[in-house]
Formats: C-alpha cells, structure tokens, sequence
C-alpha cells in the first residue's frame, strides 16, 4: 500500500492536479500488473482484429 500512502501525501499536497495524476498513474498501474499477472488472458485487448482469429 506504498503507492497508496504516496498518492494520499500528493492529494492533501497538491489536491486537484495530484488527485488526476494518481489516478492516471493507478490506470496505469493496474493495467501493467493485470498484463503481467495475465498475460494470457490479456492478449487481445488494444489490439484491433485479433479477436477475430478466435
């Protein structure tokens, strides 16, 4: 919960524009570990006619 506790210390700090930031970083975040934990299952996502071979 690091990048929890750091991204509360950035709101009471820089409230609105941090509030954004972190959760654009939480996106992020979330998306690299789904790929990392699930690769499988995430093979297909953003890439346009790849479901169409299934």
């Amino acid at each position: 919960m690091f990048l929890f506790f750091v991204g509360v210390t950035l709101i009471k700090k820089l409230e609105y524009y941090s509030l954004f930031l972190y959760f654009y970083f939480s996106v992020i975040t979330l998306f690299i570990i789904q790929n990392y934990l699930y690769p499988e299952e995430n093979e297909n996502i953003g890439y346009p006619g790849t479901l169409e071979k299934e």
